[in-house]
């Protein structure tokens, strides 16, 4: 991971780097794109769309989430990129776009299992 090599400086793995750079790219892009579904949902061109476009593009922004796009590079990355240094940047972005959205995962699917028992 980290080794020093008799300089004040340490060098760091290359595997190392890879994933502090794809988790913190994962969790800065989650964090950054937060609030764009709601804010499209402002512009004069949504406003400027029929009522029914306007509900299926509702639809397509309220389904779709962070942590569902980290698990789609996670997967891509186990089945695609094992082996390369690109499967450790892909896969750790998806980890930070998981864990950026963490929080918000139970008050998602509350309403959904509202009733449900086990």
């Amino acid at each position: 991971m980290i080794e020093m090599v008799g300089t004040l400086l340490p060098l760091i793995s290359k595997e190392f780097a890879l994933e502090v750079l794809g988790f913190s790219l994962g969790l800065l892009f989650g964090n950054a794109f937060k609030d764009v579904d709601h804010q499209v949902q402002q512009t004069p061109w949504f406003k400027s769309l029929t009522p029914f476009q306007q509900w299926i593009l509702q639809r397509i922004l309220d389904a779709m989430h962070h942590f569902q796009y980290g698990l789609v590079l996670i997967v891509l990355a186990e089945c695609f990129l094992q082996g390369s240094l690109l499967y450790i940047l892909v896969y750790a972005m998806g980890v930070g776009l998981v864990v950026d959205d963490l929080p918000d995962i139970p008050a998602r699917y509350r309403d959904f299992f509202r009733g449900w028992t086990p």
